[in-house]
């Protein structure tokens, strides 16, 4: 570089405050922008560190030059001056830079200061980015968006919305009532009587099955699945957070189900005779009554298994989400449950679902 261009870069980067050309107490920052790399000034450390961790922490379509744009902005607002400069450095090497200036040493240490105080939002949290806004979303930190429906942690599906709450209420009493208290001809009629407009109708009322899984309807009303992320040591596994689209759908199956229950209601109440101790037309409360129980695993499975197990139990309990407690995570994970099935029945249903619980699986009546 000749030494005109060197007296040229020195008057472009001469501090607003003090006129200084190289470092002074007034320089708060001092970025690379076309390699996105901070190179000096009392804030360099605080935002490689920040930068560090929103970099590892990224995935998929990660917007690089947005969240960078982002935190420039940042920076910005807590300098007194700003000022742009391009470094020749011959063909194809040539860089843009930028550097922040603060007014005094004091503002200099008071915008560290408080560019650090925020450092602990981007510490690593599990959790993944919602396929319909791009935000971040973890279950551990609170933080969701307006698309957040629940969570899926190794099979156990957790923390669902009401309206998902609701989906599942209608369809688990649809499983677990409707279809096993007609026969095919009678219950091909109750769906006969269903309604016909919704989208995927046929689907939904083949999911009508105590074998079938939430996790497939689901699917069916178009509910995503995030990209995941795995913990490691006692505590780990895998989970990913559920995303809905349009609620919608959830809505119509929710409706769909619903109805096909008071359908089955009817029918039932035509079929049964009035009992004398009961005014007419009330269903009489055949069934067992719930009582509570611990499901003991003593060796819960990894991976894909982990999901098909926790949803098999939750089945086989014939419980919805918020019957089901997880009151311990190691060394055995222990659930409790409100349930009106026998562990015979319990076991059989396992053992349809193809998953291995002998020797393994402890049921407690309490």
């Amino acid at each position: 570089m000749s030494e005109p261009d060197k007296d040229d870069i020195a008057e472009q980067t001469s501090c607003p405050f003090c006129s200084s050309t190289g470092d002074c107490e007034h320089l708060l920052l001092l970025l690379d922008l076309t390699f996105r790399t901070a190179e000096g000034g009392d804030l360099l450390d605080a935002f490689c560190d920040r930068w560090s961790r929103i970099s590892d922490r990224a995935e998929g379509d990660f917007d690089e030059l947005g969240v960078f744009e982002g935190q420039l902005r940042e920076v910005e607002s807590l300098a007194d001056a700003s000022l742009e400069y391009v470094f020749e450095g011959g063909p194809g090497n040539s860089c843009e830079y930028a550097m922040y200036f603060c007014s005094s040493k004091e503002r200099v240490v008071a915008a560290v200061r408080k560019f650090e105080a925020d450092l602990a939002k981007y510490e690593y949290v599990e959790g993944d980015h919602c396929p319909v806004c791009q935000a971040f979303n973890s279950p551990a930190a609170g933080q969701a968006c307006e698309h957040h429906v629940g969570w899926n942690w190794d099979g156990a599906i957790l923390d669902l919305d009401v309206d998902l709450r609701n989906l599942q209420r209608a369809w688990q009493r649809a499983c677990d009532e409707v279809q096993s208290k007609f026969v095919s001809a009678e219950f091909d009629r109750l769906v006969a009587g269903s309604l016909g407009s919704i989208d995927k109708r046929q689907t939904l009322i083949d999911l009508i099955d105590c074998e079938a899984s939430f996790l497939d309807l689901l699917e069916a009303v178009g509910i995503r699945a995030g990209g995941g992320w795995q913990t490691q040591g006692m505590l780990g596994g895998s989970g990913h957070n559920l995303y809905v689209v349009e609620r919608q759908p959830l809505e119509d199956a929710t409706t769909l189900y619903e109805a096909l229950w008071k359908q089955a209601q009817k029918h039932e109440a035509g079929a049964l005779a009035e009992s004398p101790d009961s005014p007419s037309g009330e269903i009489k409360n055949v069934g067992k009554q719930k009582r509570a129980v611990l499901v003991i695993i003593t060796e819960w499975p990894g991976g894909t298994m982990a999901m098909k197990f926790g949803d098999a139990l939750k089945r086989a309990l014939r419980a919805s989400g918020d019957d089901v407690k997880l009151v311990q995570m190691e060394p055995e994970r222990i659930f409790r449950a409100e349930t009106n099935v026998s562990e015979a029945e319990f076991r059989e249903a396992m053992k349809k679902r193809d998953v291995s619980c002998l020797g393994r699986v402890l049921f407690v009546e309490m």
